[in-house]
């Protein structure tokens, strides 16, 4: 760990790296070699926790932290920061369409949501929440995605990494199974998503995706 140049930090964006460079700070070893006051007089408690933490391998905020819990998930660092709502909730769908198709491919399914932010301050936020039936669709995975984001969203801050997930998955059958086809138009969509999984399994090439139409509805479309 203490061998990486700093541009392999994970977390760690192109205005994070000038700020340390800036400081006369070019690998992790310099990160390792100041003390942690050092650190949060230069660039203050978030960043200094990030960086103390991050070259010890203590980063903490992971989507596996409970080893004995299955989970799918996804996350993006941005090259610069978002900057905007909007912007942000379209990242959130095209990572919710990547974890779904994954729980479908494994034939799982799972009741709890989770979502992460952090900030261009290391500010970090990651949070869950758990549903009375499974999630069943990408469009109902995104609405409480994006209600959770919400929830959270601190307005004209700098977005550094954003991340979305299923937790707890289980491959159980029979009545837990049953609770996805409760509503028909949820079994509608249910079965349109499995057929293009099914396609895109077929035929990765294939570029097809859900996206946010002039109405604000989700829609598939070719790409």
């Amino acid at each position: 760990m203490l061998n990486l140049p700093l541009n392999k930090v994970w977390g760690l964006g192109s205005k994070s790296l000038e700020q340390l460079r800036k400081k006369g700070i070019n690998s992790t070893r310099d990160i390792h070699n100041l003390p942690y006051e050092n650190l949060e007089f230069m660039f203050g408690k978030n960043m200094a926790t990030f960086l103390f933490e991050a070259v010890r391998g203590m980063e903490k905020e992971s989507f596996n932290k409970k080893a004995k819990s299955h989970s799918i998930s996804a996350e993006n660092t941005f090259a610069e920061d978002i900057t905007d709502s909007y912007t942000a909730e379209t990242q959130l769908l095209e990572m919710a369409q990547g974890v779904m198709f994954r729980l479908l491919k494994e034939k799982a399914i799972s009741k709890t949501v989770m979502i992460k932010i952090r900030y261009n301050d290391f500010t970090t936020f990651t949070v869950q929440e758990t549903q009375d039936t499974a999630v069943a669709t990408i469009d109902s995975f995104y609405e409480i995605a994006k209600r959770l984001f919400n929830n959270k969203y601190l307005p004209g801050k700098g977005i550094r990494l954003l991340g979305i997930g299923f937790e707890n998955i289980t491959n159980e059958e029979g009545p837990a199974q049953q609770q996805l086809f409760e509503d028909i138009q949820k079994e509608k969509k249910q079965k349109v998503e499995q057929a293009i999984l099914n396609m895109k399994i077929k035929n990765p090439d294939l570029k097809i995706q859900k996206a946010r139409t002039l109405k604000g509805l989700l829609a598939f479309i070719l790409t």
